[in-house]
C-alpha cells in the first residue's frame, strides 16, 4: 500500500525562481523515491505523487517550507500510480490560455458546510456546478450540478452564458476533483462579472468531501489523473479498489465496462479510457485518426 498525495498552491514565482524550483524539487523527490506529474509555473506549483508514507511526509515537510498555505489531499493506493518522477516548467499551473486576477477567487466553503446545505436548502436554493470536463461529471457528480460539457478546462469561459440561465438567482457552489480548477474559475467569473449571485467553491474539492464526510448525495466515481483513472471519493473503499484493466494509448487503468472500441479507420478492437476515446474521436491511434480514407491495413 503507497500513498498518493495531490497538491497545489498560487504563489508568484520569476523565470528565473521557476527553473531553480523545478530542478531542486526533482531532486528532492527522485531522492525520496518519489513517482508523479508535478508541473511549476510563475503563477505556482500543482501536482500528484506517489510513494511510501514516510517519502511523501517528507517531501509534504519541504514544499510547506516554501509554499505557505499549499493545500495537500492524500489517497492510498494499491499500485505505482505513476511511471516515474516528471517535474515541468508550465505557464499556468492549470490551464486557462489567459491572465486571471486569483485575489477575485471565491470563498471556500467545508465538506461540512456542504452537507449541511444539502440537507437545509433546497434545490430552488442553492445549485451547484461541476466546473470539470463533461467526461468527468458523466462518470460521477453530486447531486443537483450543472454540468459543463467541456472536453478541456480551457474550453470553461465559453460555457459561461449557458451557466448563467441554469444558475438563476440561486447560490453558486462550484466544486472540482481537488479544487485548484476552482480557483480559476471563481476568479475568472468575478473578472467577467459574476452572475449577480453569492458563489463559494468547495474546499478540498470531491476527494476532500469523499474523506470528511463520505458520498452522501454524490453518485458514482471521481476521475484521476493517473493509472487509477477513476476512484471512489472514500478513502477506506479506495484501498479495496481492484486493479483493472490500462487503457491502450495512456496506460491509465479503466473502470468503465464499455471501454472497447473499434477503430472506424483499421477496425481493430482496443480498450481505451474517457480522455483517449474523446481525443482519437473513434480511432485507435492518431496515425488512423489523421488517415483520410479507410485503409485496410493494421494499426501501427
Amino acid at each position: 500500500m503507497k500513498l498518493n498525495c495531490a497538491f497545489y498552491h498560487f504563489q508568484t514565482r520569476s523565470g528565473a525562481e521557476v527553473q531553480s524550483y523545478r530542478d531542486w524539487l526533482w531532486e528532492q523527490g527522485t531522492a525520496l523515491g518519489l513517482k508523479g506529474k508535478v508541473v511549476v509555473a510563475g503563477e505556482g506549483i500543482n501536482g500528484s505523487v506517489c510513494g511510501k508514507e514516510e517519502a511523501i511526509e517528507s517531501f509534504k515537510k519541504l514544499l510547506s517550507a516554501d509554499n505557505q498555505g499549499i493545500f495537500f489531499k492524500d489517497n492510498f493506493t494499491l499500485g505505482e500510480d505513476f511511471k516515474r518522477l516528471v517535474v515541468k516548467v508550465k505557464k499556468e499551473i492549470i490551464t486557462m490560455h489567459r491572465d486571471v486576477d486569483m485575489s477575485l477567487k471565491a470563498p471556500h466553503i467545508s465538506p461540512r458546510e456542504l452537507l449541511d446545505i444539502f440537507e437545509s436548502k433546497s434545490p430552488e436554493e442553492f445549485v451547484l456546478l461541476d466546473i470539470r470536463n463533461g467526461y468527468e461529471y458523466d462518470a460521477g457528480h453530486f447531486e443537483n450540478s450543472i454540468k459543463v460539457d467541456s472536453h478541456v478546462f480551457s474550453e470553461f469561459e465559453d460555457f459561461l452564458p449557458h451557466i448563467r440561465d441554469q444558475v438563476g438567482k440561486r447560490t453558486l457552489i462550484t466544486y472540482c476533483t481537488g479544487g485548484i480548477r476552482c480557483e480559476k474559475a471563481t476568479a475568472l467569473l468575478a473578472q467577467k462579472g459574476g452572475f449577480g449571485v453569492p458563489v463559494y467553491q468547495l474546499k478540498g474539492g470531491i476527494l476532500g468531501y469523499g474523506a470528511d464526510v463520505g458520498d452522501k448525495y454524490w453518485k458514482g466515481k471521481c476521475v484521476v489523473f493517473d493509472k487509477r483513472a477513476s476512484v471512489d471519493i472514500v478513502p477506506e473503499r479506495q484501498k479495496e479498489q481492484p486493479i483493472p484493466e490500462q487503457c491502450g494509448i495512456c496506460q491509465l487503468q479503466i473502470h468503465e465496462e464499455r471501454s472497447q472500441v473499434e477503430c472506424k479507420c483499421c477496425r481493430s478492437v482496443r480498450q481505451l479510457c474517457p480522455r483517449c476515446r474523446i481525443r482519437l474521436e473513434g480511432y485507435c491511434s492518431k496515425a488512423c485518426r489523421t488517415q483520410e480514407t479507410i485503409l485496410d491495413s493494421k494499426c501501427p
